[in-house]
């Protein structure tokens, strides 16, 4: 539990939606008005789960991929051989991602007031979801047993926007994610930022959102 003092802040959203920037400079913002605060970019990193991912190289059940981007561990596997080690798949990613929770988000809330956090939890969902290794009851309990935010900014664009930004990423990619993430938005609530909208307008309205969130935690 995070106490009612402290504030957990996140971005998320398709690569090169301006979260980053944003968060930067929310955390700017906040620190010239006096709030303690911190960013911490919060990508899923494998810790646990890296023999996995070895074996399954391998195996020839994945290919090389560019640093930083997702991939499907099991994406060559086998039908049968996909579906067994899925569930060892996502309880790796679980003990991983709860470490990270722990380093990244829960430590540094004992000792500033905000954390702005560049991507979370919502992002690994998304990703499993986009390479079918999603599972209700395991979004679930990634959500339960991850601090849950004040306040989640979700950043778009359009898509030829964003692939203008993300050459790297091709169109049906970023439409895939892009939509994946819209569904989130709807459950939880996000706050939707159109990135291809005037920065300094958006950056207002962010700023307004959390400080409002702040002076109802004094």
């Amino acid at each position: 539990m995070i106490s009612k003092k402290k504030v957990l802040i996140c971005f998320t959203g398709v690569d090169g939606s301006g979260k980053t920037t944003h968060a930067k400079h929310l955390l700017r913002f906040l620190q010239e008005k006096g709030y303690s605060s911190k960013y911490v970019w919060a990508a899923s990193r494998p810790i646990f789960i890296y023999p996995f991912l070895v074996i399954t190289r391998v195996l020839g059940y994945w290919k090389i991929i560019k640093k930083n981007a997702w991939m499907d561990p099991l994406e060559k596997a086998p039908p049968s051989i996909k579906k067994k080690f899925a569930l060892l798949y996502r309880f790796l990613l679980f003990v991983d991602f709860e470490i990270l929770a722990l380093l990244k988000v829960l430590l540094p809330l004992l000792f500033v007031k905000v954390v702005i956090c560049d991507r979370y939890v919502y992002d690994l969902i998304m990703e499993l979801a986009l390479s079918n290794l999603h599972s209700p009851s395991f979004a679930k309990l990634m959500l339960h047993a991850t601090p849950t935010p004040k306040r989640t900014f979700f950043t778009e664009a359009p898509i030829h926007v964003l692939v203008q930004r993300r050459p790297d990423f091709t169109k049906e990619n970023m439409l895939a994610k892009q939509n994946i993430y819209r569904k989130l938005a709807k459950i939880f609530g996000f706050k939707i930022i159109d990135t291809s909208a005037q920065f300094k307008a958006n950056q207002g309205y962010i700023q307004k959102e959390v400080l409002f969130l702040l002076e109802g935690s004094r």
